[in-house]
């Protein structure tokens, strides 16, 4: 006799160990990926055609088309130009550009998509790259990423978890947070993270991926195609690719892909259409405009990324499927017990939900505990709003790993692996923690 097995604890079990390989690294992210895709339909928990929905999600799209433009913009030069200005600002100085691009990505994801602010930065920065042997992209990136992710939580509409929470609220009959009430909680964590990674986590990361670089033989590069990064201090002088001079014909492909760029930024901020359609757009264009050659953009998509990242889609969709997102979010409510004091539940609110949300997306978590931890609160006779809070910033900031959200995959597609971003993020989670567990109940009392 047979005992039957919860599909969701299937998928589950099939996650787990997709997890454990793609820590390891010792195998390519697309082909673990696919594997535990494959897998799920094999086992027969889910229909094929369900199993491959990861291939229709935005963030593919985003990538491949963000991708051609990208291959677009530093074909014709304007990469070069981009790299010149910047590095200007910088005066050279790697730390002095992370710091700027943090502050700027920070204020920036305050009002614009994340996504959208860091395809902006994302694009700055191959440019740097292409034009100078100083910047390793790989430096730079992650701290980016974690300036946009802590600039999404300054206001109510910096991101997507914020407005599905504050819709959640609003169907339970409470009143919605106003533009910047949770500003000064936000605040917080942006300084403190932002200090953080100046005066310790970025100079371990550089040092980290030297040492893993000098290891392997090889030196360290901040993207495909560009030049090894060269050591630097702050006293480095810049070096600079060498101009070269533009027949017509290249400087109508570059006001082209120019124009192509501010296209795609402006159907982003405006959400006229969805960005992963923005970005085909804009990739398309690239090949109709002849600045980038079909065969190039297909020869020099990240496709290993492209395939992972479709995988992660999928096998997201087959938990929410097949139930194991919902065993998954009841197991962690049941580590709450009845008759807990309010500080220490509001703390394991948070703790819950910033640790789901690095293996289940940002908005399914809201989604996920929203509704079951607010009537728990209100049944413990707790305010509901920073519990609300608690929801929204644990699930907003969370980017230990690039299961977390689309914008930690991102940092994929610059040559990161899983391992490298766990490192960079686990002592910022902690900070993080501290930091909402003291602001929140001081500005919103439980």
């Amino acid at each position: 006799m047979s005992i039957p097995i919860d599909p969701g604890m299937i998928s589950l079990i099939i996650f787990g160990i997709m997890i454990i390989f793609w820590s390891t690294d010792k195998f390519p992210l697309a082909l673990v990926s696919m594997t535990g895709v494959i897998a799920c339909v094999l086992l027969g928990i889910v229909p094929f055609p369900r199993a491959m929905a990861g291939f229709t999600n935005e963030i593919i799209f985003l990538v491949a088309g963000l991708d051609i433009l990208s291959q677009a913009i530093l074909k014709v030069g304007l990469a070069t130009y981009i790299g010149r200005t910047v590095s200007r600002v910088a005066k050279g100085s790697e730390k002095r550009l992370m710091a700027i691009s943090f502050v700027f990505a920070t204020l920036m994801s305050a009002f614009i998509m994340n996504i959208t602010t860091i395809m902006i930065f994302l694009v700055i920065f191959r440019g740097l790259v292409k034009t100078f042997n100083n910047y390793n992209l790989k430096n730079i990136t992650l701290p980016m990423i974690a300036g946009v992710n802590v600039g999404g939580v300054l206001t109510t509409v910096g991101s997507t978890p914020q407005l599905v929470g504050q819709s959640l609220l609003q169907d339970s009959g409470l009143r919605v947070f106003t533009l910047f009430e949770f500003t000064p909680v936000a605040l917080a964590v942006c300084i403190a993270v932002g200090l953080a990674i100046y005066f310790y986590s970025y100079d371990e990361n550089k040092n980290r991926l030297a040492r893993a670089a000098a290891k392997s033989g090889k030196l360290p590069q901040g993207d495909s195609g560009s030049k090894p990064d060269a050591p630097l201090s702050e006293e480095s002088p810049v070096q600079e690719a060498p101009p070269s001079v533009k027949t017509p014909r290249e400087k109508a492909r570059t006001y082209t892909v120019v124009g192509i760029s501010a296209l795609l930024l402006t159907l982003l901020v405006t959400g006229i259409v969805s960005f992963g359609t923005a970005a085909m757009a804009a990739g398309l264009l690239c090949i109709i405009t002849g600045c980038v050659s079909q065969k190039e953009a297909l020869k020099n998509l990240n496709w290993n990324v492209i395939i992972w990242l479709a995988g992660i889609f999928s096998i997201a969709s087959i938990m929410d499927y097949t139930g194991g997102t919902e065993i998954l979010a009841s197991a962690a409510v049941s580590l709450i017990p009845e008759g807990i004091p309010p500080f220490l539940f509001f703390a394991m609110v948070l703790l819950i939900v910033m640790s789901i949300a690095q293996v289940v997306s940002d908005t399914a978590c809201v989604l996920i505990f929203m509704p079951v931890f607010l009537p728990m609160a209100m049944a413990l006779d707790i305010s509901p709003y920073p519990i609300a809070l608690a929801v929204i910033f644990g699930a907003s900031l969370s980017y230990l790993t690039p299961l977390a959200s689309g914008q930690i995959a991102l940092a994929l597609t610059v040559g990161y692996n899983f391992r490298e971003i766990v490192r960079f993020g686990w002592r910022l989670h902690i900070l993080m923690y501290i930091v909402l567990i003291i602001t929140i109940p001081l500005f919103f009392p439980l």
